[in-house]
């Protein structure tokens, strides 16, 4: 089943749920959560609150899940991704701490839109737009529980099957519509799969007369190594993933669609293949990643559509060590400018004073450890570098504001290094 956004399957959900029994509260996971949960609401005739939910990302893979974090201390972990995320307990513990003081934060900004229910003794549905590790659909049931809900169930548009295992053990009813094969396929089901920033669930949760106006067209989906050339292009941003599930989820697919609206051709490029995404050594391995890359961006100047423009790499995570390291290596003729987010530059420390190319260093000011590793890298590098602190920011760049202020400063680098006019 295929979606043009989360509204419209919103809707196909609430069809599904018309026989649920009356006096339900609808509890809608910001962000994508909550404009299903609109939608489900309204078809239902059912009061709707959010429930904040935060995901632990893994340090070096933050899109895989390896817990979440509800209110009321709800907490759900997806041990195959912590085992082999080589996390310790003392390491998850301080992850969880910052994830509750970052929900609890979130939780206070949306509530001066609307307060939550009393749910004590109520049936509840919990909706988001979809179910991929279950964690966060896990912790969201528990955080019911603990604030008194007689029934609980969640409900999703698309869920990945794995997903779906762990979740009868804490809710009473599962609603679906679709069932992906994996979890890339998840938000392959929605041809508008933006990210929801806490700004615009504000807009949403004040109602249909504060709704955001003049939304862009929908970004089409995009498979590995599919090269996007606006007319014109200027340069080729390469956005580099170490994990499929970052390349194709909500935040880059925007990030990707706003540089080809500034005149810039995109080209996804994963550096792992599917089954080396949980491996520790792998994702670490910066030799391996660097060498990917480069193999990469080699075929991109064979292609003919883009060989004459210069290249410009988006990176996260481990891959903004492969970035930074090939931007030394024998690569480095072929990358003019690199945006590094929330990178790990420490795995690639002896090629710092090696780089050439203009490099943009922004990592969130709440993420205090990855922090502190760009301001060290920022110190390695040669110089015509640039370190931007998004304030009040963590890694996934949920808050209000944060992914809107990444997106202007990778295009802003990007123009200013690439040659857009």
């Amino acid at each position: 089943m295929q979606f043009a956004d989360r509204a419209e399957a919103g809707r196909h959900l609430a069809e599904r749920l018309r026989r649920e029994p009356a006096g339900s509260v609808v509890l809608g996971v910001p962000g994508g959560g909550v404009p299903v949960a609109v939608e489900v609401a309204a078809g239902l005739g059912a009061p709707l609150d959010p429930l904040v939910v935060q995901r632990l990302g893994v340090s070096f893979q933050p899109e895989l899940t390896m817990a979440a974090v509800g209110p009321g201390g709800a907490l759900a972990v997806n041990p195959e991704v912590l085992r082999s995320s080589g996390t310790c307990p003392d390491e998850l513990a301080a992850e969880v701490d910052r994830a509750r003081a970052e929900a609890a934060d979130r939780t206070r900004h949306l509530l001066t839109v609307r307060p939550t229910s009393d749910l004590r003794g109520r049936r509840v549905i919990v909706v988001d737009d979809a179910i991929v590790t279950g964690a966060t659909a896990r912790a969201a049931s528990r955080a019911a529980r603990v604030a008194g809900a007689a029934h609980v169930t969640v409900a999703v548009p698309v869920a990945a099957g794995p997903g779906l295992a762990g979740l009868p053990a804490v809710a009473d009813r599962v609603v679906h519509l679709d069932t992906a094969t994996d979890r890339d396929a998840a938000g392959g089901r929605y041809a508008d799969f933006r990210p929801v920033p806490d700004d615009e669930v504000v807009r949403l949760l004040a109602g249909p007369g504060q709704a955001p106006a003049g939304r862009r067209p929908a970004d089409p989906p995009e498979d590995d190594g599919r090269l996007a050339v606006p007319p014109g292009a200027a340069g080729t941003v390469v956005l580099a993933h170490t994990s499929r599930g970052a390349g194709l989820g909500p935040r880059c697919r925007w990030i990707a669609g706003r540089l080809r609206e500034a005149g810039l051709a995109t080209l996804s490029l994963y550096l792992l293949r599917r089954e080396e995404e949980l491996d520790w050594l792998a994702a670490r391995d910066v030799g391996l990643l660097a060498d990917r890359l480069a193999a990469g961006l080699g075929r991109l100047r064979a292609d003919a559509t883009a060989a004459a423009l210069p290249i410009g790499l988006f990176v996260s995570g481990s891959a903004a060590a492969a970035a930074l390291a090939a931007a030394a290596g024998p690569s480095r003729d072929m990358v003019a400018a690199v945006v590094c987010h929330d990178g790990r530059p420490d795995l690639a420390w002896r090629d710092l004073p090696g780089v050439r190319a203009p490099t943009l260093l922004v990592a969130g000011g709440r993420n205090e450890y990855l922090l502190e590793l760009n301001r060290v890298a920022h110190g390695l590098l040669p110089g015509g570098d640039r370190l931007a602190v998004l304030r009040g920011a963590g890694h996934l760049v949920q808050e209000p504001g944060a992914l809107a202020t990444l997106t202007r400063l990778a295009v802003g680098w990007f123009g200013e290094h690439l040659g857009v006019r």
